[in-house]
C-alpha cells in the first residue's frame, strides 16, 4: 500500500508475525497472538484501539477499532463530521437496545437519540438525499 494514511490517529500500531496465515482467533484457544506493539508505521501490519497516552490515573484510553464480520456502510450525514453507520446484521430488539445503551455509555451515540429510538421501537436516520434544514418553527 503506497498511501500509509492511518484511519485514526494516536493509537498504537503493531506487527503480528504470520498475520496472513490461515489461523483464526479461535485457534489460539485463549492465548494471545504474538504481537510486537509500538512499531513504526512502515513496519506495522495492525492498528490497535489502544492510545499511546494514559489518563492521570494510569488507565489506558481506547479508540473504537472493530473487525466486523458483516457488510457495513458509512454515509456522511447532513451535519459536517457526523455519519450514519449501517450494519447488515439482524438482531432482536432487546439485544439491539443493549447495544444502543452501551454505545451511549461509551459516548458514541447521543442519549436523546437512543431514548427516542427506544420509545419509538426502532432507530432511524435521514435518507442520504434528505438534508437537515436547521430551521426552527416560531
Amino acid at each position: 500500500m503506497d498511501d500509509m494514511t492511518l484511519p485514526i490517529q494516536g493509537t498504537i500500531l503493531g506487527k503480528v508475525e504470520g498475520l496472513d496465515d490461515p489461523v483464526g482467533h479461535d485457534d489460539y484457544e485463549g492465548e494471545r497472538r504474538p504481537v510486537e506493539l509500538g512499531t513504526a508505521v512502515e513496519d506495522s501490519n495492525i492498528i490497535t484501539s489502544r492510545e499511546a497516552d494514559e489518563d492521570n490515573d494510569g488507565n489506558m484510553w481506547h479508540r473504537i477499532v472493530l473487525d466486523i464480520d458483516a457488510p457495513v456502510k458509512l454515509v456522511p450525514s447532513s451535519t459536517e463530521g457526523h455519519f450514519h453507520l449501517y450494519i447488515d446484521v439482524a438482531v432482536h430488539w432487546d439485544e439491539y437496545k443493549e447495544l444502543l445503551e452501551a454505545l451511549v455509555g461509551a459516548g458514541v451515540l447521543e442519549e436523546g437519540y437512543v431514548e427516542a429510538s427506544i420509545r419509538e421501537g426502532y432507530t432511524s436516520a435521514r435518507l442520504p438525499w434528505i438534508k437537515k434544514t436547521n430551521k426552527k418553527e416560531v
